[in-house]
């Protein structure tokens, strides 16, 4: 969603997880849960994870944003394939992706190694040349002058439009529940045992 400052803001968090921590230590978590195409290697293991996974879900996002396709089962006809390239498949890129930094940084968040994905911490990770612009203050207290906003909604239209999504919630979390059929990940653990040493904690 883009809010009424021209920044945007996440939404539909009915299959996400509050992530916890001990002694700024974040604790692992065992639940499955999440959309097939977006799920890090960490998750479908079945080992633990910790909110690390989010920067994978970042990296898939970049890649399709970027390359207007998934990096992994983007033709894959069913979750257990989805899965099977995400813990074998190596990333490629297009060949008009040209813009080193973007594809460093894509690699990065799509690490086997969790640890790998933030370099250590967020603040390397903003830290990352890809950001080199961007004033993360700015970002933060959403004061970036109006010329740097792309789109600012204004019109009756655009308030009928963000109501209008905000009204569907019911429907995105129903078709979440369907992910969470689709995607039966225990039937497939027993299978991910051979990869165990591509992920180190």
């Amino acid at each position: 969603m883009v809010n009424e400052n021209g920044y945007l803001k996440l939404i539909n968090f009915s299959t996400s997880k509050v992530s916890k921590s001990e002694n700024n230590q974040s604790i692992k978590t065992y639940t499955i849960i999440g959309t097939p195409h977006y799920m890090a290697p960490d998750i479908i293991l079945g080992k633990g994870y910790t909110n690390l996974v989010d920067l994978w879900s970042l990296g898939v996002c970049l890649y399709e944003f970027i390359c207007g396709v998934l990096p992994f089962g983007d033709s894959a006809d069913g979750a257990y394939e989805i899965y099977e390239e995400i813990m074998q498949a190596d990333i490629r890129f297009p060949e008009f992706v040209t813009d080193k930094k973007a594809k460093k940084l894509v690699d990065q968040l799509l690490s086997h190694n969790p640890e790998h994905r933030h370099q250590g911490s967020f603040l390397n990770l903003k830290s990352n040349p890809f950001f080199e612009d961007i004033d993360w203050n700015a970002f933060l207290n959403q004061s970036h002058t109006k010329n740097k906003v792309p789109y600012i909604p204004k019109s009756v239209k655009d308030r009928i439009d963000q109501d209008g999504y905000r009204a569907n919630h019911k429907l995105f979390d129903k078709l979440a529940e369907i992910d969470r059929r689709v995607a039966p990940l225990p039937v497939y653990l027993d299978k991910w045992d051979s990869f165990g040493p591509k992920l180190k904690f």
